[in-house]
């Protein structure tokens, strides 16, 4: 909308289109409010529900470079203009104490409804001021505040404004759930500046940090360690542990509560609360979130009282931030941080990840699994990978063709050699699948001779070993008891970022392929154990299940497996 991650702020390098929306409140928007973002209209329609027309201009650069160099029209024209409405309304809401949404019903169940939420006496109006009233009268200084507020967040570099973006609507969608669930909307409004303090917070969690109980059980098993052998485990632990949060928040809270907060904000606030008071106040805040989070505990009583018109709340002595405590504390908070953060200007940023309503996706493997540039046995598992997709897709019919991979296979000659062996497996399953499957006229030049040189390393128990047994159709020559060790193995470092994955119906194949041989073994608890895996490697196939409820039932009958990859069993009759 500002064009701050454009390098030109010419029109005529920008698409820029004009948008138009409704936008419900409870704010009697009188004159026009003018932001960096776009102006608010008062609107002329007369109706129950006030209503504001939100205005502006979203701009997009007209010209981008392809992947050679080459300047192009963009082709994106416009992301529309929800996400950025809904921007405006969680900030509009923040800044200016009231229900800003596109959403009709929510506004009137938030600001007209009559009717507590479920197990609460009296409706959310009465637990806040202003924020939930009927009408909410327009001031210069509202507008004001907004305008700047707006200004400096913009401003923000893109790290900060993500974080300050994600605080405020979660500080909103709080607001929101004051309507229905008092005890969610209390954890929310909290987290809203937890998320904040966690990464921007100045606090180093220290041994002391620890839970008593866990830090004195540790002491005692170092006690005859030597302090200089100690630390190091003590840093370790650290390290990983998720301590001093509530501490972590309380400071971050504290650091962002200025001498304003007690003096001409608190004017007018019934029994507003003092500093001696707010460090125990927001240690109670966080430990109700927590009793919530872990417990289901509900917030005490007095706290969801209407009548209960203050920022504190003495729990069996402990304070605790009311609702209009927690809210006037998250809005000063957050607001300080914003303004005393560092501004910056224009920001080499790729933008185009964070345009709304567009994934990113990973590409289909025959995008990718030809491209030989750069291939090197770090890249092979994960080429691998999505090669044995389209090569379990091709055996079971579901595809045509291959995808032309002798450029990667003429680079695993190359380097072959150059390797140890595991690094090098993965690189000759592939290699050796693809001459598997294809016909000898796509065979890579000098083939015959690399295949007969390295074959033999896929015959000893490793997955790899297994996949080409499996499509090849051969029996292992091991015992039944390595395939286990090879399985478990492999389930290990498959969800690792350099692990292998296959497919869910080549794991299965290879599952029923061992449940088949373990059969014909006469190893009738393996073969069951194995049909266990399969089912629940590829739930809610009736007939995987239905092999499994003979085994159960003692019937071992062998089965044909091929079925279930090849499209023509007869591919893989050689394991008979």
């Amino acid at each position: 909308m500002t064009g701050k991650f454009y390098k030109s702020q010419d029109p005529s390098d920008l698409y820029i289109t004009n948008h138009k929306s409704v936008v419900y409140t409870n704010y009697n928007v009188l004159i026009p409010i003018e932001t960096i973002v776009g102006t608010l209209h008062p609107s002329s329609v007369l109706s129950e529900m006030r209503t504001t027309v939100y205005e502006f201009n979203e701009k997009l650069e007209s010209k981008t470079k392809d992947h050679d160099g080459e300047i192009k029209p963009a082709f994106l024209v416009s992301v529309g203009p929800e996400s950025m409405v809904n921007d405006l309304c969680a900030i509009a809401t923040f800044v200016l104490g009231a229900v800003f949404s596109p959403d009709r019903d929510l506004v009137y169940r938030l600001t007209r409804s009559k009717y507590p939420s479920i197990g609460r006496t009296s409706p959310v109006s009465k637990l806040v001021k202003r924020i939930f009233d009927e009408e909410v009268s327009y001031s210069v200084e509202d507008s004001d505040r907004l305008k700047k507020f707006l200004e400096k967040l913009i401003s923000l570099p893109r790290k900060k404004y993500e974080a300050v973006m994600r605080s405020i609507c979660r500080f909103v969608t709080g607001i929101h759930r004051m309507g229905d669930d008092l005890d969610v909307a209390y954890t929310i409004i909290v987290a809203s500046l937890e998320s904040l303090a966690r990464d921007f917070s100045d606090f180093e969690a220290g041994w002391e940090s620890l839970e008593g109980k866990r830090r004195s059980d540790l002491d005692k098993s170092m006690a005859d360690i030597p302090d200089e052998k100690a630390q190091p485990i003590r840093e370790a632990i650290l390290k990983h542990e998720y301590l001093g949060l509530s501490r972590r928040y309380r400071e971050f809270v504290l650091s962002n509560i200025d001498e304003s907060f007690f003096r001409e904000e608190a004017v007018g606030v019934n029994n507003p609360i003092g500093r001696p008071q707010l460090e125990s106040a927001l240690r109670g805040a966080y430990a109700a979130r927590s009793k919530y989070v872990h417990e289901l505990q509900d917030l005490p009583k007095m706290m969801v009282t209407p009548w209960h018109e203050s920022d504190l709340y003495s729990n069996n002595g402990e304070s605790v931030l009311t609702f209009r405590g927690i809210i006037r504390v998250a809005r000063k908070v957050i607001t300080k941080f914003v303004e005393d953060s560092e501004s910056t200007g224009y920001e080499d940023f790729d933008y185009t990840r964070s345009y709304p309503n567009i994934v990113i996706a990973e590409m289909a493997p025959e995008y990718w699994i030809h491209l030989s540039e750069g291939f090197n046995h770090t890249k092979a598992k994960k080429i691998l990978s999505g090669f044995l997709d389209i090569s379990t897709a091709l055996v079971a019919g579901e595809r045509e063709f291959m995808v032309d991979v002798r450029g990667v296979l003429q680079e695993i000659q190359k380097q072959a050699k150059g390797i140890d062996v595991e690094k090098r497996r993965p690189m000759l399953l592939m290699y050796f699948i693809y001459h598997f499957l294809v016909h000898p006229d796509l065979a890579v030049d000098g083939s015959e001779e690399f295949l007969e040189n390295f074959t033999n390393e896929l015959d000893t128990p490793h997955i790899e070993s297994v996949v080409a047994n499996t499509f090849v159709g051969e029996k292992s020559e091991w015992e039944p008891s390595k395939s286990f060790e090879v399985w478990e193995k492999y389930m290990k470092q498959r969800m690792k970022p350099l692990g292998l994955q296959l497919n869910r119906r080549l794991e299965t194949a290879i599952i029923l392929r061992n449940a088949s041989m373990c059969i014909r073994a006469k190893l009738f608890e393996d073969a069951l154990r194995w049909i266990k895996f399969a089912v629940e490697n590829d739930p809610g196939k009736l007939e995987i299940i239905e092999i499994e409820n003979k085994m159960k039932n003692g019937v071992f009958d062998d089965f044909e497996w091929q079925k279930y990859l090849f499209k023509d069993p007869a591919t893989a009759e050689k394991d008979k």
